[in-house]
């Protein structure tokens, strides 16, 4: 009987330290599980704060009409760097700068994201012309040179036809103009740039804001191509853009931060 009890008491210990143990390889493996759930949370409620001070749009604008858009012979005049903006381009960046207080909405800080090249900070400065009228805007400027034109390299306007020719065969992504930069190049720059321009908008503070990026007609469809991640082919699905000629980004929801273009750029 004793041999009996003891037996069912060793038994019971061995139950009880079974289940017990039982118990702990549930807790091991449980808890990551929790862990997950709980990270996942936090990642969501990061990521919501975040994308809760991103601008509500983004205008992407190339500049007005250029020396060089009215007579390609100043390429061989001027460095492409250097080319103005012809009067046409003046009067077409101040009714640009008309058609962005209507896009403005409640927006009262403006960010501007602006080329190095003569001609887009031109457009910029007829643009804060007409929105300095109406004193209501608080306004940053940052020049930044990932926002030039493709480097077409160093030749002349006859030559420049040839490669031109050759690029349509070859297709603009790949194609590298001799002594310049292929279309991939400035996809490149476009990319580090967005990665630049995402990080201001992770540690902006205001909700109350419109980013607009003033550069050039074949940087401004890179961009674009990187910033909505389309594939390559998109490229030569896409017309050029008109000089002054406004794209417009607008913010999804909060958590996922995705923006959609509003413009038709497709041709």
């Amino acid at each position: 009987m004793n041999i009996t009890i003891s037996n069912y008491i060793n038994n019971k210990n061995v139950m009880i330290s079974l289940l017990s143990l039982s118990g702990i390889f549930t807790i091991i493996k449980i808890t990551p599980t929790i862990f997950d759930y709980f990270g996942s949370f936090l990642n969501y409620l990061i990521k919501k704060y975040k994308n809760k001070n991103h601008p509500l749009k983004i205008i992407v604008i190339r500049h007005g009409q250029s020396e060089a858009n009215e007579n390609s012979l100043s390429y061989d005049e001027k460095p492409d760097n250097q080319l103005c903006l012809t009067e046409l381009g003046k009067k077409q960046s101040a009714e640009a700068g008309e058609y962005i207080k209507t896009l403005l909405n409640s927006s009262s800080k403006l960010n501007f994201y602006v080329s190095t090249y003569t001609r887009a900070r031109q457009t910029y400065q007829e643009i804060i012309q007409v929105l300095n009228k109406d004193k209501k805007y608080e306004i940053s400027y940052t020049e930044d040179p990932r926002l030039r034109e493709i480097e077409f390299g160093y030749l002349d306007q006859n030559k420049m036809k040839d490669q031109k020719i050759k690029r349509a065969k070859e297709g603009r992504f790949y194609f590298r103009f001799k002594g310049g930069e292929s279309g991939c190049d400035v996809y490149e720059r476009a990319a580090h740039f967005i990665e630049y321009l995402k990080g201001k908008m992770d540690n902006y503070k205001s909700r109350n804001s419109t980013f607009i990026i003033v550069t050039h007609g074949l940087y401004l469809r890179f961009f674009l191509m990187r910033f909505l991640n389309w594939n390559v082919d998109t490229l030569d699905k896409m017309r050029s853009p008109k000089n002054c000629e406004i794209f417009v980004l607008e913010k999804g929801d909060d958590y996922s931060g995705n923006y959609n273009l509003v413009s038709n750029i497709m041709a």
